[in-house]
């Protein structure tokens, strides 16, 4: 992890927690180590789709453990990921 993410420290404990998940059921090391607080685009992604106003419904197409569409302000959300260990 780079030094800065560390410093974070909603970052760090996300990650920790993240990691004993990656423990239980093996998905891969790129979701700790890149979670939510860690990577500001993804903030950023979330802000902007809120920003759209959709109100019913969001797919969305390799979302890991989905990070992004919990944070969507939609009625419904559908999480598609080829890694079954992220679901």
């Amino acid at each position: 992890m780079d030094i800065r993410k560390i410093l974070n420290p909603k970052c760090l404990s996300y990650a920790l927690f993240l990691y004993f998940l990656k423990l239980r059921y093996g998905f891969d090391s790129w979701h700790w180590r890149n979670n939510y607080y860690c990577r500001k685009y993804k903030k950023l992604v979330v802000e902007e789709l809120n920003s759209l106003h959709i109100e019913k419904i969001a797919v969305d197409l390799g979302g890991g453990l989905g990070e992004i569409v919990e944070r969507l302000k939609t009625k419904e959300n559908i999480l598609i990921d080829l890694d079954e260990k992220c679901l």
